[in-house]
């Protein structure tokens, strides 16, 4: 049992907790350090999280059936996945969720829990909610978690795993998979933004983040819808760096080579994690009416991005360097 505060990695790492209880969840999940972000019309969109951890798993041997609520039969596949006592990951629809104080009742949007340990008797089930700010661990009606499901329809589905690979002994034994690492924090030209290419997406467009036109405040009511978006993104890849901090630290604790470089990498990278969940809190707290404040918010956000980029830069660098195998600057 864990808590944390994303509920993707929190939701699937308590399935690999759950199966291979002495190897720590992060030495899979947090291989998925990508930014799941990309261009489309201008705008900048992202995809959705447990992507990148299923596919993460399935590096480690690790398969996850991924069941849309909108399919043919999926609450009977939900049933019987649950009899023959597999656990399984939920997104739900928190609208319907009496422990997500937050939301329940008022707002739909979709979190990630687990629900295993069925009994038929009296057709309840353990819920585990593992993030932290609505911790729950008890049993409910699997009706309560149906309606969650199929109460509503705003994208629900239930994941499970079909097949286990073996515990996670080294992280770093494939330089491809390093190579892999720095093209998502530093590379350029692939479909899905690095973190680099990510944060000068947004230096470029720190104006319009802040409502700006030269020193004034632009006549609008409110910043472009796609801010929230962006809240939430930032969100998620702030918890994808946390976890990769925690994935370059096991690495570093097993690599008697390439320890001192892993630790080199992980620090940057948690620098990183806590930059990117800053530039989102100023962008949630930006928004004001007065230009010299809003200018102010605006410069910090840029410093905090150069800061971001230097610091992605280094934890690159760093694996390229244990990539190519060793100490020592790569040629």
């Amino acid at each position: 049992m864990f808590t944390d505060p994303g509920c993707s990695h929190a939701a699937l790492g308590t399935l690999l907790l759950d199966r291979q209880p002495e190897s720590d969840p992060a030495s899979v999940l947090g291989s998925a350090v990508g930014t799941r972000a990309r261009r489309e019309k201008g705008f900048l969109l992202f995809r959705d999280v447990l992507s990148g951890l299923v596919a993460a798993m399935a590096r480690q041997g690790h398969r996850v059936g991924r069941v849309s609520c909108a399919e043919a039969g999926a609450k009977e596949g939900l049933v019987e996945a649950l009899r023959r006592q597999r656990p399984v990951v939920v997104v739900a629809d928190t609208f319907h969720l009496e422990h997500f104080w937050m939301n329940h009742g008022k707002t739909h949007a979709l979190h990630s829990l687990v629900v295993r340990e069925y009994d038929p008797a009296d057709r309840t089930v353990r819920l585990t909610d593992p993030v932290d700010v609505v911790f729950l661990d008890e049993r409910v009606s699997l009706a309560a978690v149906e309606a969650a499901l199929f109460g509503s329809h705003i994208r629900q589905e239930w994941l499970s795993v079909d097949a286990w690979g073996v515990p996670v002994t080294d992280v770093t034994a494939r330089p491809a998979d390093l190579f892999d690492h720095v093209e998502s924090l530093s590379g350029t030209g692939a479909d899905e933004f690095s973190g680099t290419e990510l944060v000068a997406f947004l230096e470029a467009r720190l104006d319009d983040l802040f409502l700006l036109t030269g020193r004034a405040l632009r006549a609008a009511a409110a910043h472009p819808w796609w801010i929230p978006h962006l809240q939430l993104g930032l969100w998620n890849y702030h918890h994808s760096l946390r976890w990769f901090t925690r994935y370059l630290r096991i690495g570093a604790a097993t690599d008697a080579t390439g320890g001192p470089v892993l630790t080199r990498a992980a620090a940057a990278a948690e620098r990183a994690s806590q930059d990117v969940l800053v530039v989102r809190a100023l962008l949630r707290h930006g928004e004001t009416r007065d230009p010299d404040r809003t200018i102010r918010y605006r410069d910090e956000v840029g410093r905090r991005l150069d800061r971001l980029d230097s610091d992605l830069r280094a934890a690159a660098a760093a694996l390229a360097i244990r990539a190519h195998g060793g100490e020592e600057e790569c040629p």
